[in-house]
């Protein structure tokens, strides 16, 4: 019985190494890899008790890294849906494009939001485009920022178009707004990613107009990005357990 158990030991031991072993993720020689995306207009947290209440994402779309696209473009459009005095109107088109050839690929995700007004018109906007492209090639890879904004006004005041990245601005006695805040690029050998929200509002004072202090809403949302193709496989033949003693 000892001898059965130790040889089961054994068999079990060795069938673990090899299932590891095939189970193990290894890039492909298939570069330039594969294309990620995610894009919406709007997003909304508004606290709540002990908690927050949120809305959205609205009007999103996604391309994983598992999904191939079915079409070379993703798109969605509609109306932005009001919240409380937040947000009040506006429309929108969520969009992510993949070219790929043989030695290069490039996607791009944009949330373009049209006739935006938020906070019963302290901010308004003729459009707002949060636009964000990763590529990869036999040189490498590559993120960049293609966000554009027109029309902005922040408490009767206009912005100049296309603010540097994360410039930040006073809504008096009500709060913040961030435009065109900027994460990476993060760029590596076989991968590449970006995101940029085109604004991002956060209530931090008490108001006279009934902002509940701690909302948030986020305008304009794109990420993009290319990772190294990978395959996985797992087979074995024979699983044993015995129980000595």
């Amino acid at each position: 019985m000892k001898r059965l158990t130790l040889l089961l030991t054994i068999l079990f031991v060795l069938l673990s190494l090899s299932i590891a072993t095939a189970g193990t993720t290894h890039a492909t020689s298939g570069f330039p890899g594969v294309p990620t995306g995610y894009a919406y207009a709007t997003y909304t947290s508004v606290p709540s008790g002990s908690g927050n209440v949120t809305y959205g994402p609205s009007i999103p779309v996604a391309l994983s890294c598992t999904t191939p696209p079915a079409t070379n473009t993703l798109t969605n459009s509609g109306n932005i849906t009001s919240v409380n005095t937040l947000v009040n109107s506006g429309t929108a088109t969520s969009t992510i494009t993949v070219n790929r050839t043989a030695t290069d690929l490039s996607v791009t995700s944009t949330a373009d939001v049209k006739n935006l007004k938020l906070l019963g018109g302290l901010i308004t906007s003729n459009d707002l485009k949060a636009s964000v492209t990763s590529t990869s090639n036999a040189s490498g890879t590559t993120s960049v920022n293609n966000s554009q904004f027109s029309g902005l006004t922040v408490s009767g005041a206009t912005v100049p178009t296309n603010p540097p990245p994360n410039t930040k601005l006073s809504i008096p006695q009500v709060g913040t707004v961030t435009l065109n805040e900027q994460y990476g690029p993060i760029n590596a050998t076989k991968s590449t990613s970006i995101r940029v929200i085109a604004m991002d509002v956060s209530i931090t004072q008490t108001n006279s107009l009934g902002f509940p202090v701690g909302s948030r809403i986020i305008v304009a949302w794109a990420q993009s990005g290319i990772m190294p193709a990978s395959v996985t496989a797992t087979a074995y033949g024979v699983y044993a357990l015995g129980l000595g003693g």
